[in-house]
């Protein structure tokens, strides 16, 4: 499985839980570099303006090209209830590169469930995984369990596509064959038909009656 954690932080905590959740699953990591200041209080507070009014943020492009990862793992720190402005950008801008997404947020108050479903639909695919990090469980180290947990859920998904998908590959040469035999079956007693058909309507040649032999003169 091939994983790309992607995620923004303003404090450090989300850093602190995307690097936690590289070691353990061996994921590429992509932080979201924002080209805004958002130090100090004015910055917390225009962050907290742009995720209430859903207003993107303006990032630097990528490093990593998203569409070749078989899962990308989101992370966001919660603003006013709502995925940080620098998350949706990123989002809004590599949606369709997706093939299977998983998500998680740092928090210090509430929100987790509107974050979710608001990715969720933003993303226009269901998470095979969510985790919610407290801020207090990061500041004291009491947090890995969650994300091992988290991990074994995206680890479990991609197990479960890959199985279908063997399935479904093994499936397909049963049904040609039973396509091509129900096809025979079908073709026999038409195929018979024709050739019956064919023989009726050729024209029966007029028999030759054999050569008498002349018969020999006494001497």
């Amino acid at each position: 499985m091939r994983a790309l954690i992607v995620f923004y932080s303003r404090t450090g905590m989300t850093r602190k839980a995307a690097d936690t959740l590289s070691k353990i699953l061996k994921a590429d990591v992509e932080e979201i570099v924002d080209k805004k200041n958002r130090k100090g209080l004015f910055g917390y507070l225009r962050s907290g303006r742009e995720a209430a009014l859903r207003i993107p943020a303006w990032i630097d492009k990528p490093k990593n090209d998203a569409s070749l990862y078989d899962t990308i793992i989101i992370g966001t720190p919660v603003w006013a209830s709502n995925m940080s402005s620098p998350v949706r950008a990123y989002i809004e801008e590599n949606l369709a590169k997706f093939k299977k997404v998983a998500f998680f947020c740092t928090m210090g108050g509430s929100g987790n469930q509107n974050i979710f479903y608001s990715m969720q639909e933003l993303c226009g695919k269901k998470p095979v995984a969510v985790v919610t990090l407290r801020k207090r469980e990061i500041k004291k180290d009491y947090y890995q369990h969650k994300l091992e947990g988290f991990a074994e859920e995206i680890v479990k998904a991609e197990g479960a596509v890959k199985d279908a998908n063997q399935q479904e590959v093994k499936a397909q040469p049963r049904a040609e064959t039973e396509t091509r035999q129900k096809e025979k079956l079908q073709q026999g007693p038409k195929a018979k038909a024709k050739s019956k058909a064919k023989h009726k309507s050729q024209p029966k040649g007029k028999k030759k009656k054999p050569r008498s032999r002349p018969k020999s003169r006494k001497k």
